[in-house]
């Protein structure tokens, strides 16, 4: 990682990890936590991925929810 952590400098540099490992083609979601820069991250990947169909396999992790809900209760 060479750049601020953007979303659309994420979304590719994740397509770049997974097409050089050769499984591109075989996500079937992405957990990640709420961070703002997750959400056009996914969406980069929608273009970039042939196969990834955005926002349906964005899955948010509910640990990270649960320990903020915990936090800020």
């Amino acid at each position: 990682m060479t750049k601020a952590y953007t979303g659309v400098y994420l979304g590719k540099r994740l397509t770049e990890c997974l097409r050089k490992y050769g499984i591109d083609n075989n996500i079937l979601g992405i957990v990640c936590d709420n961070a703002s820069n997750n959400g056009p991250m996914i969406m980069t990947l929608s273009t970039t991925l042939p196969n990834f169909r955005g926002a349906t396999y964005h899955i948010m992790c509910f640990a990270h929810i649960l320990n903020l809900v915990i936090k800020f209760s």
